[in-house]
């Protein structure tokens, strides 16, 4: 009767740490995934706007 108690427990440890494995990866790729989205922002505005060299030529 206490193998059964723990291997029960056991097995409710790894449910436990399993759950949380994926909740921290999901949190991970969340944050991957906004932050591509930022960078791909920021490429397309940076795509539409001038130059800092360029801008910096025309003053003179």
């Amino acid at each position: 009767m206490a193998d059964n108690f723990l291997e029960k427990q056991y097995q409710q440890y790894q449910d436990r740490k399993a759950a949380q494995e994926q909740a921290r990866r999901r949190a991970w790729q969340k944050k991957m995934k906004q932050y591509k989205a930022q960078l791909a922002a920021r490429n397309i505005a940076d795509a539409h706007t001038p130059d800092a060299a360029q801008q910096s030529d025309e003053k003179f």
